[in-house]
C-alpha cells in the first residue's frame, strides 16, 4: 500500500477530499475512488495515483518474497526461450 506518512500530515487534506485520510496512515491501499478524488485535487490523472500504488506493492512484495519464489518456481524452458 501507498504510505502516506512518506508524505507528511495527511490531516489537512481529509475536507477537502470528502474521505477520511486518517484511515490511510500506511494502512490502507490507495483505492480507485480515492485515486480519483486525489487527482481531482492535485490536478493529475487517477492512472498517476494507481500507479503509485502498484509501484509500492510491487515494491514490498520484492522484498518480503522474492527469495522465497526463486526458490519456488522454477522457469519454464519452452516459455523462457520464447520470451526471449
Amino acid at each position: 500500500m501507498f504510505d502516506w506518512t512518506d508524505y507528511g500530515s495527511t490531516a489537512p487534506l481529509a475536507p477537502r477530499l470528502r474521505e477520511g485520510i486518517s484511515r490511510y496512515r500506511g494502512k490502507r491501499n490507495v483505492s480507485p475512488e480515492m485515486a480519483l478524488r486525489l487527482a481531482r485535487y492535485t490536478g493529475t490523472s487517477p492512472d498517476l495515483w494507481l500507479g503509485l500504488q502498484v509501484e509500492y506493492d510491487l515494491r514490498t512484495a520484492e522484498r518480503k518474497m522474492s527469495a522465497r519464489i526463486l526458490r519456488e518456481v522454477k522457469p519454464h524452458p519452452t516459455l523462457q526461450h520464447a520470451m526471449a
